[in-house]
């Protein structure tokens, strides 16, 4: 029986238990935590230079419990968009690559936290005349971001 500390940054992780079951000799692992399991591999894959594969992308989303319509919303993409990069039938672009590993990064702050710091973000933004008084909303088209007017 070993006991293996899984760790991403010194910081998450899980405790993975290998060993024997007495009945049938076969090794076995448990994991007391799932769920710290779950994070600390969607840290590893959000901070590898790496591009997100299909099943990365799918396991991002499904870890932060959205539905692909949920991060169709997020990210500016077509439901039917989302299903086609979870199923390796359209490339994942850069911008959505790197924008689901930013939603990632906000889903892991608790949500106090996360609803002070986007509110931060939005007054420096408008104090810099870098957000009009209306939001903007983009869409992902034929490889291309287009932006849409709200309504």
């Amino acid at each position: 029986r070993a006991d293996l500390g899984l760790h991403v940054g010194g910081r998450l992780g899980a405790r993975v238990h290998v060993g024997d079951v007495a009945r049938d000799g076969e090794d076995v692992v448990s994991v007391e935590n799932i769920e710290d399991l779950h994070v600390a591999i969607a840290v590893k894959l959000i901070t590898s230079p790496a591009k997100l594969k299909p099943r990365e992308f799918r396991f991002l989303r499904n870890n932060m419990d959205l539905t692909q319509d949920e991060l169709g919303e997020r990210l500016g993409v077509d439901v039917q968009m989302i299903g086609r990069y979870e199923r390796g039938e359209h490339a994942i672009p850069a911008p959505v690559d790197q924008l689901l590993r930013f939603h990632y990064v906000l889903h892991l702050l608790p949500k106090d936290e996360r609803e002070e710091l986007l509110a931060e973000v939005e007054e420096a933004a408008k104090e810099h005349g870098k957000m009009p008084g209306a939001p903007a909303c983009f869409r992902l088209s034929n490889d291309e971001w287009k932006r849409q007017r709200l309504q």
